[in-house]
C-alpha cells in the first residue's frame, strides 16, 4: 500500500502523494494532469482503486510506475475521452490488473496501458470503444495475457484491444462486435501469439473482428462468426506457420470475408457449418504455400458467393463435410431469366492436393 508521503514504507509500499492504496479514488483528470501517480520502486504492492473514473483532455487517471508482481484492482466504471487521455497506466513485470467495472473510451483515448512482461489483465465489465485512434486496452511486451470477460463493442475506426510483442495470449469470453471501416476488435502483432474465443464475433461495415500479424500465430475459435458488408473480415491472419481451429457457425453476407489467411505452412482445421451468400462474399481464403486446409462441417453457398478460395503451391485441401451450391433467379432486371450461381471451393495454383469425402450437391434454390 502507498503511504501518504513521498517515501517508501520499509520498501513494502509505493510512494504516493495521494490516499492509501486500500481505497484510492481517481479525481477527474484533464489537461495533461495525473489523478494518482504511484512509484512502486520495483516492489510488490496491492492497489485498490474505488469509485468511477472520468479522464479527458489528455489527462491520466492512475499512473503506476515500476511495479513488479503487484495486484491492481479497479472497481468502478472507467470513462476516457480525447487524444492523449489514458485511464490506467501500469509499467512493470508480473503484475495483475483487474477491472471490475465497465469502460468507455472515445475520440482517440486509451483505456488501459500496460508496459512490461508477464502481466495479466482481466477485464470483467463491458467495453465500448469508438473513434479513430481509440483503444480499450494496449499491452506492450512479451508473455502477457488479456482476458475479455464482458461484451466488447468497437466502432468508427477504433481498436478494442492491442497487444504488441511475442508469446502473448488473449481469451475472449463475451461477444466481440466491430463496426465501421478501420475498426478492429482484437489485434495481436508479434510472433508465437495465441487467442481463444468462446464468444460470438460480429464484424460489419468494413471492420475486422480479430487480426493476428506475425509468425506462428494460433487461434482457437469455439463460437460463431458473422461477417457482413464489403471489406469486413471476421478473422484475419498475416504470417507464416499459423494454426487455426474453427468451430461453431460461420456466416458471411453482402461481400464480406469470414476468415482470411495469408502466409506459408498454415494449418487450418474447421468443424464449422459455413453459410455464404451474395456476390463477392467469401467464407474462407487461404493464400500461401505448403498449407493444409480441412473442414468436416457442411458448406451452403448461394447467390454468387464462394465457400473457400485456396491459392498457392503444394497445398493440401481435405473436405469431409457436404457442399451444397444453390443457384437462384438473377436479381438483375436486365437478365431476369438467368440463374445466379455460386462456387463451393476454388483451388488455384500448382501441385495442390484436394480430397472430397462429403457429398457435393448443385441445386436450384
Amino acid at each position: 500500500k502507498p503511504d501518504n508521503g513521498n517515501k517508501p514504507d520499509n520498501g513494502d509500499k509505493p510512494d504516493s502523494g495521494n490516499k492509501p492504496d486500500n481505497g484510492i479514488q481517481t479525481p477527474p483528470s484533464v489537461d495533461d494532469s495525473i489523478g494518482n501517480e504511484l512509484q512502486g520502486n520495483g516492489g510488490s504492492h496491492n492497489v485498490d482503486i474505488s469509485g468511477d473514473s472520468t479522464i479527458t483532455g489528455g489527462g491520466t487517471g492512475n499512473k503506476l510506475d515500476n511495479f513488479n508482481n503487484s495486484t491492481v484492482t479497479s472497481n468502478g466504471n472507467l470513462t476516457v475521452n480525447g487524444g492523449g487521455s489514458t485511464g490506467n497506466s501500469l509499467t512493470g513485470n508480473g503484475n495483475n490488473l483487474t477491472q471490475n467495472g465497465n469502460h468507455t473510451v472515445t475520440d482517440g483515448a486509451l483505456g488501459n496501458l500496460v508496459n512490461g512482461n508477464d502481466n495479466k489483465v482481466d477485464i470483467k465489465g463491458e467495453t465500448s470503444v469508438a473513434g479513430n485512434g481509440s483503444a480499450g486496452n494496449k499491452l506492450e511486451g512479451n508473455n502477457n495475457s488479456l482476458n475479455l470477460g464482458g461484451n466488447v463493442q468497437v466502432d468508427d475506426g477504433a481498436s478494442g484491444s492491442i497487444l504488441n510483442g511475442n508469446n502473448n495470449h488473449v481469451d475472449i469470453n463475451g461477444s466481440l462486435n466491430t463496426n465501421g471501416a478501420g475498426s478492429t476488435g482484437v489485434g495481436l502483432e508479434g510472433n508465437n501469439n495465441s487467442l481463444t474465443s468462446n464468444g460470438q464475433i460480429n464484424a460489419s461495415q468494413g471492420s475486422t473482428g480479430i487480426l493476428v500479424s506475425g509468425s506462428h500465430g494460433s487461434i482457437n475459435n469455439k463460437g460463431d462468426i458473422t461477417a457482413t458488408d464489403k471489406n469486413s473480415t471476421g478473422i484475419k491472419v498475416e504470417g507464416d506457420n499459423a494454426a487455426l481451429s474453427l468451430n461453431g457457425k460461420l456466416t458471411v453476407r453482402q461481400g464480406a470475408t469470414g476468415v482470411d489467411i495469408t502466409g506459408d505452412t498454415s494449418d487450418v482445421k474447421m468443424a464449422a457449418a459455413v453459410s455464404v451468400e451474395d456476390a463477392d462474399s467469401l467464407g474462407i481464403r487461404v493464400v500461401g504455400n505448403k498449407s493444409t486446409f480441412s473442414n468436416t462441417g457442411d458448406m451452403v453457398i448461394r447467390n454468387l458467393g464462394t465457400g473457400a478460395d485456396i491459392g498457392g503451391e503444394n497445398n493440401t485441401v481435405k473436405l469431409g463435410g457436404n457442399i451444397i451450391v444453390e443457384a437462384a433467379m438473377s436479381k438483375d432486371p436486365a437478365t431476369p431469366t438467368l440463374l445466379d450461381g455460386a462456387t463451393g471451393v476454388l483451388v488455384g495454383g500448382s501441385n495442390n492436393a484436394v480430397t472430397i469425402d462429403g457429398n457435393v450437391t448443385l441445386r436450384n434454390a
